[in-house]
């Protein structure tokens, strides 16, 4: 979180101004077996992506993790973090009406947070997903 320093005084931002909405957020198993089933996807060596049409206004987003990217949870979790700032970051360009899963691959957690965005806007882009 990012601190603001005003007269002396120090204030933390609001939590949300940093998160994923709700409303763009697959967070239920259901959810993501169901974009898993039905979703087109697209992988490049560190990351790839799942699809699938979700007959909603919004897009949501969820993020697959597992052991084998870390053991440790805390590496996974800022993984996760970095993915969502960045999701979150392309969101006003991204178009409505879609599930995605992102199914993260060892080689990603080595990779610099630029390189990271640019392999997700590759895939964002590969897969249509934004307004043209």
């Amino acid at each position: 979180m990012r601190l603001i320093k005003e007269r002396g005084i120090i204030e933390r931002e609001p939590l949300f101004l940093f998160m994923l909405q709700k409303e763009n957020r697959l967070l239920k198993e259901k959810e993501f077996q169901s974009v898993f089933q039905k979703g087109r996807g697209f992988y490049v060596k560190e990351i790839g992506a799942k699809c699938a049409p979700n007959g909603r206004d919004a897009t949501r987003f969820g993020f697959s993790l597992s052991l084998k990217v870390s053991k440790k949870a805390v590496e996974r979790n800022r993984v996760k973090r970095q993915l969502r700032a960045i999701v979150r970051e392309a969101m006003p360009g991204i178009r409505g009406g879609y599930d995605c899963v992102f199914v993260v691959r060892p080689e990603l957690r080595d990779l610099s947070f630029e390189e990271k965005k640019e392999r997700v806007l590759a895939i964002l882009k590969h897969l249509k997903l934004f307004k043209t």
